[in-house]
């Protein structure tokens, strides 16, 4: 990388680092602005819409309560409510339906039409309905015979019969008063209404004609309902405005569907004449929440949703999830619904009393508490949520507005995304700037760098005479003009040079054959020294020949004596070497014998520790079985007790025999006196003659009651004789085997006294092992050392012998040496020593 790359990426960092700290900085900045403003936004909606939505919700109930009210105080409701209580109770009569005939036909309706689709509504099979059945008096059967099961009308439309073919009371009543309320009932958009007995809790009429049609609200298919709860309530009020909104739960005569009932008194003047109920329809409060399916008009967009809880952390309203996409709603919620629950909520299409939710919204939200948070919802999705509490006759309810964290921040989200792709748009346009900027400075201000470098080139090519000829006036013209300098002197040093090389050549020639005649093992030969450098190299050359001549003299001699002493030491190595094997072989006849001894200490170890094992065992089984001993001695003593205390009771029991015998024998004797006193009677009753006829019949049955009384006490008196008999049997039986238990108990004490003598001995022989295995241990560890001793000396020896192998072959190595070196130098030209 050239210095220009190197400015340039230099330039381009310094440049781009600032623009992208300063770009990251702002981005950030803005999203979290554009972030907490969002959230604040989220949180504003959903508050208001849990703030709406609640107000809508207390009307719709308060409305459609108010509404029955009103209802309760019309005349005709009043009138109606007189004359359907007075039909009622004729109904069976008046119609000529029996009460077997009615059932018949109920048991086949309910198993048939109703069963069906009960079967549908639900994941379970039809009830059996037979107790509800047997549970209707014959005017509610006659009555549901009539509007229910003779009704032509399809299931699910039974209310537009107005008069059945029968044209008596109830009939003619339910002809003139239906029509009005049927109207109220749908004008109301009641689901039903319900008009009640409060002298018998019956119900007299209904608008639906479901069921619970003429039952009783005590012992029918309502009974202990949230119809009969709401009943309970407001029954004998003495105020004409009470009211009672139950909360929701399963109803059976709808098919078990979640229902509520609103009920209010009926009053004639200031009397309560009866009860007058609606069922709440379940889907109005759904739609008001949902206003109408509109979720994404309300702003909750395509994930947001708003529902209700209860006490029980049940939905009272219907998920939108499950509206949209019911499948994909239940496979969203996996194991948090049971299979019955599962199946139950995809046939019935609603979660309400099904889907149980206890979030971090809808605890504080029961708790009366508002608020918002992050939470994470019954499907497990992370969501915002603005919760607070709902409370609407008598009802405390939690309500939640959500909507899921994902969607709600995907505008932020496409805003950061936003303002990112603007940033890094800045960042490089500003970079592009930059760089153009500074690739133009740095071509004008690299240019005479660059004629600096072509000038060292060209004169490092051979081209002496090439020069920078810059005239600039900064730096780098000065740096120019230096450099030009520099090589002037440096080219005239080396012409200089030139000159003085020839002459070193021509000496270092004449040297070179000197050193030739030297590298032909002549010493003789001598260099010829001159004034120059060389001169110097040659003096030394020469001096450094005689030396060598006569260390070499000196070197022919030593190695003479090295020769002979190196052969006379070989031969002593051979004598060690054969003694060093000699030794080895002795050391490893000693290992094997030692290794022999280890392994039978460490045999005789290992018998010594299962030999303490198997004592310690026989110690623990000593043990157990004393223990053993000792629970069966007290188990006797405890058995013996138990045997006494029932001989006892077996004392005490012929002791109450004999009295049950005093009392027999007193009830006999009065037997017989009875029996005296009717034949006395009767013959006083046939002295009286036809006055008395009727007193002999009273002394005839006091003497059968007599002879009765006898022949019973004498049953008792046998049963007590073998009562007697059977208890000294087993008294005799209890004390012969109080006997044998106290034998026993001897026999078992005498066991433990030899158990405790066995267990002392089990004791020492287990301490004796102990001992033995020790000292074992204790041989095994001192034969395993004298071994690894013993193998540590023959490893030894083993080394001696390889080190005095390898001195033999290093002595005879030196001995050929010092031949070779006597013969090497032999062959030098040596000069002549003087002595």
């Amino acid at each position: 990388m050239n210095i220009r790359q190197k400015m340039l990426l230099g330039a381009g960092l310094l440049t781009l680092l600032p623009v992208v700290v300063t770009s990251i900085l702002l981005w950030q900045g803005a999203s979290t602005l554009a972030g907490s403003a969002l959230l604040e936004r989220t949180q504003s909606q959903l508050d208001s819409l849990r703030d709406t939505k609640r107000t809508q919700v207390i009307d719709e109930i308060d409305t459609r309560v108010r509404s029955l009210q009103a209802l309760a105080a019309q005349r005709t409701t009043v009138e109606g409510m007189r004359a359907l209580k007075a039909g009622f109770y004729t109904a069976s009569k008046d119609s000529g339906i029996t009460q077997d005939a009615a059932s018949a036909g109920l048991v086949d309706y309910t198993q048939k039409a109703f069963g069906q689709e009960f079967v549908k509504r639900n994941a379970t099979a039809s009830p059996d309905l037979s107790k509800a059945i047997a549970a209707l008096d014959a005017n509610g059967a006659a009555l549901q015979t009539d509007f229910i099961v003779n009704n032509p009308n399809p299931l699910g439309q039974k209310e537009k019969l107005n008069r059945p073919q029968g044209n008596y009371a109830y009939a003619q009543a339910h002809a003139q008063f239906h029509p009005s309320l049927e109207r109220a009932q749908k004008l109301f958009e009641y689901y039903d209404i319900f008009l009640i007995d409060t002298d018998t809790d019956n119900v007299v009429y209904t608008v639906f004609k479901e069921l619970d049609f003429g039952t009783s609200l005590k012992t029918g298919i309502a009974a202990g309902t949230k119809l009969a709860e709401a009943y309970n309530k407001v029954k004998q009020s003495s105020n004409r405005d009470t009211i009672y909104l139950s909360d929701f739960a399963p109803y059976l005569a709808s098919y078990n569907d979640l229902a509520a009932f609103a009920a209010v008194p009926i009053f004639d003047g200031d009397k309560q004449i009866g009860v007058i109920a609606m069922q709440y329809p379940i889907d109005k409060i759904t739609e008001v929440m949902s206003s109408n399916k509109g979720w994404k008009k309300i702003g909750l967009g395509d994930t947001g949703d708003m529902f209700i809880v209860g006490d029980d952390k049940l939905m009272r309203t219907n998920a939108r999830y499950l509206v949209e996409n019911k499948e994909a709603f239940a496979e969203k919620l996996g194991a948090k619904l049971s299979a019955n629950a599962r199946a139950t909520m995809l046939k019935k299409e609603s979660t309400i009393g099904l889907v149980s939710i206890d979030s971090d919204a809808t605890r504080p939200a029961l708790a009366g508490q508002e608020g918002f948070k992050t939470f994470t919802d019954y499907r497990g999705v992370e969501s915002y949520g603005s919760f607070g509490p709902l409370k609407v006759q008598g009802l405390n309810w939690g309500m939640v507005a959500k909507i899921d964290k994902e969607e709600a921040d995907q505008s932020l989200n496409d805003l950061n995304t936003q303002s990112l792709v603007r940033a890094l748009l800045i960042g490089l346009g500003v970079v592009l700037i930059a760089g153009l900027s500074v690739a133009i400075f740095l071509g004008r201000f690299l240019k005479p760098i660059q004629k600096l470098s072509d000038t060292v080139q060209q004169v490092a090519s051979g081209n002496t005479s090439a020069r920078s000829g810059l005239l600039e006036q900064d730096e780098i013209g000065q740096l120019g003009r230096s450099l030009d300098g520099l090589l002037d002197d440096r080219i005239a040093s080396l012409e200089k040079a030139g000159k003085e090389n020839e002459t070193l050549n021509n000496s270092v020639i004449a040297l070179l054959q000197t050193v030739f005649q030297l590298s032909n093992r002549d010493l003789t030969a001598r260099a010829p020294v001159t004034e120059d450098i060389i001169g110097t190299v040659s003096s030394s050359i020469n001096q450094l020949s005689d030396e060598t001549g006569r260390t070499l003299a000196e070197v022919q001699d030593i190695a003479e004596q090295v020769r002979k002493t190196s052969e006379a030491v070989r031969v002593q190595s051979v004598m060690v070497e054969e003694t060093a094997r000699s030794e080895r072989e002795a050391l490893e006849s000693m290992s094997t014998n030692l290794t022999q001894a280890t392994d039978q200490l460490t045999q005789m170890a290992s018998l010594s520790d299962q030999s303490n094992k198997a004592a310690e065992q026989a110690a623990t089984a000593t043990q157990a079985a004393l223990s053993a001993v000792d629970g069966t001695v007290k188990g006797m003593d405890q058995l013996r007790d138990s045997i006494s205390d029932m001989e006892k009771r077996f004392k005490r029991l012929g002791e109450r025999s004999q009295e049950i015998s005093t009392a027999v024998q007193l009830i006999n004797a009065i037997s017989e006196r009875t029996h005296v006193l009717a034949l006395n009677a009767s013959m006083q009753a046939a002295t009286a003659g036809e006055a008395g006829r009727g007193f002999a019949v009273v002394a005839e049955e006091v003497q059968r009651l007599s002879d009765s009384s006898r022949q019973a006490t004498a049953q008792i008196s046998q049963l007590v004789g073998n009562i007697q008999a059977e208890t000294n049997e087993t008294l005799f039986t209890v004390n012969r085997l109080i006997g044998e238990v106290v034998k026993q108990s001897e026999l078992a004490q005498r066991a433990g006294v030899q158990m405790n003598q066995t267990q002392s001995t089990t004791q020492q022989l287990v301490g004796l092992v102990r001992q033995i295995a020790a000292f074992s241990d204790q041989q095994a560890k001192l034969a395993s050392s004298l071994q690894q001793s013993v193998l540590d000396i023959n490893e030894g020896t083993e080394q001696t012998s390889s080190a005095i192998a390898e001195q033999t072959a290093s002595t005879q190595t030196l001995a050929d040496f010092s031949r070779r070196l006597t013969q090497a130098v032999g062959q030098f030209k040596l000069p002549e020593q003087t002595a």
